[in-house]
This record gives structure tokens, C-alpha cells and sequence, in this order.
């Protein structure tokens, strides 16, 4: 997400993958960048993001069903620079 300009839009495939990068401090606000997070729901996860919104207040969370949970997280940085759309796609697949 370092090198996003504009936006940086993340899937997570599971809670647990969620929370390890909260844990490793790797989701924080970038200055002029729009980061918007989509995380699986499970008990705990509307505590959870609201221990991050304190350190985060400008980052987008939002929740989806747990039933539409994937095994791919999804990463999608600088969507549309000007009249160019600029793609920089990752997927990582877990097991977890």
C-alpha cells in the first residue's frame, strides 16, 4: 500500500488474516490516499475494527457475510490516475 498515489482497496479472505496485519502494524493511513478495507465478519470483528478506527480514523472498514468467505485476498492499488487506469493487482491464496 506504500506505493499506492490515489487508492488501495483490500479484500481479506479470512478474519484471521485481517487481524495478523493489524497485528504486524501494516494497515495505516497514507496522506492523500483513500484505503478501503472488506473483511469477513466473525464475533469479534466489530470490536476489532474499532480498535483499529482509534489508530486509523480515515480507513473505509467494511464487513461482509462470513458465508462469502474466500480462501483469496485481494489487493487493488491506483485504480484511475487521470483519464489512465493504472491497475497494481495482488492475490494471495491461504489455507487458513
Amino acid at each position: 500500500m506504500e506505493s499506492a498515489k490515489e487508492e488501495a482497496l483490500i479484500m481479506y479472505s479470512t478474519p484471521k488474516g485481517f487481524r495478523r496485519q493489524l497485528q504486524m502494524d501494516t494497515i495505516k493511513e497514507h496522506p492523500d490516499v483513500k484505503i478501503k478495507l472488506l473483511i469477513p465478519n466473525d464475533e469479534q470483528m466489530t470490536a476489532t475494527i474499532g480498535k483499529a478506527k482509534l489508530e486509523s480514523p480515515q480507513v473505509e472498514f467494511r464487513i461482509y457475510q462470513e458465508s462469502l468467505k474466500s480462501r483469496i485476498t485481494i489487493v487493488l492499488v491506483d485504480l484511475e490516475q487521470g483519464n489512465k487506469f493504472i491497475k497494481i493487482i495482488l492475490v494471495s491464496v491461504t489455507d487458513t
